[in-house]
């Protein structure tokens, strides 16, 4: 039998409450909370909320972009991230020094790199 993951009870839970009325959401809460506690995995609790949540999201084509850069990325071109990927784009910063200047975006598995590091590796790697 295969082992049940961390997204596989994010999923159950959101078909589980998909569609119910809010006085139903108590009564499907405990059911879910009783499967987690048979199957050994109240302690993922917090994970499976967060792959619930990223889930959900993905379920109404809410778009979670990642923008690393040196410095922090000014409102300007956070919004001409979200205008290039179009409808409802959510942005999350980060700061990471060792990139030197430019920008990495992350788009769910895809990663936009035109980071300096990442372009003086390129050049040293064509040089090679």
């Amino acid at each position: 039998m295969k082992k049940a993951l961390i997204k596989d009870y994010s999923k159950a839970l959101y078909d589980m409450t998909a569609g119910i009325k809010d006085s139903q959401v108590d009564i499907v809460i405990g059911s879910f909370i009783e499967l987690l506690a048979r199957d050994g995995k109240i302690s993922k609790v917090d994970k499976i909320i967060e792959e619930y949540t990223k889930y959900e999201k993905l379920q109404r084509g809410v778009k979670e972009v990642e923008i690393t850069s040196a410095f922090d990325v000014s409102e300007k071109v956070a919004k001409e991230v979200k205008n290039y990927f179009g409808g409802e784009v959510e942005i999350s910063k980060k700061i990471n020094k060792e990139i030197l200047g430019g920008l990495r975006i992350k788009l769910g598995d895809k990663i936009f790199d035109t980071s300096v590091k990442t372009q003086l590796a390129k050049m040293k790697e064509s040089l090679i």
